[in-house]
């Protein structure tokens, strides 16, 4: 864990816990790391609160693929994003009101999809699990690609 990282730290643990532009300033502090490293860092937001960046990075490896350098290059890509931005990233997620916030997110995201598979033929009763759910939405889907509760619901990953 990077200086940076551990003070974002100890300063949510003094405010009463980590916030949303904690994790943004980890995230800032890792694609500096990365921009000094030579990589072109790619941190998507995301979509909700209570969730951390999808981490990720680019290169140049120059006139053709070369192992030994894009080695080198997701060296520094796994250096930065583990010192500077997922020691905050976890503390942000492991607090209460953050794992509080993803469970009551689950249980609305089941729902809609209960309620929109209802209209299918992959209907699940309310008593589903969350694979038995996730595994109806991805039979819709490549059953009915656009039309499907996966896409009008805006499902992704």
């Amino acid at each position: 864990m990077s200086d940076k990282a551990a003070a974002i730290i100890a300063s949510g643990r003094a405010s009463g816990g980590l916030d949303r532009q904690d994790l943004d300033e980890a995230a800032a502090n890792a694609m500096d790391c990365m921009h000094a490293g030579g990589l072109l860092p790619s941190f998507v937001p995301p979509s909700d609160p209570y969730s951390g960046f999808r981490v990720g990075w680019s290169f140049d490896v120059g006139d053709g693929p070369d192992s030994t350098k894009a080695d080198q290059f997701d060296k520094v890509g796994n250096a930065c994003a583990d010192t500077e931005y997922y020691p905050v990233e976890t503390e942000y997620l492991a607090q209460p009101s953050a794992i509080e916030a993803h469970d009551t997110a689950l249980e609305e995201q089941k729902s809609l999809a209960i309620n929109c598979l209802r209209t299918t033929k992959y209907s699940q009763g309310e008593d589903a699990t969350w694979q038995e759910v996730s595994t109806a939405l991805t039979e819709d889907f490549f059953d009915r690609r656009e039309r499907s509760c996966y896409t009008s619901l805006g499902i992704s990953g």
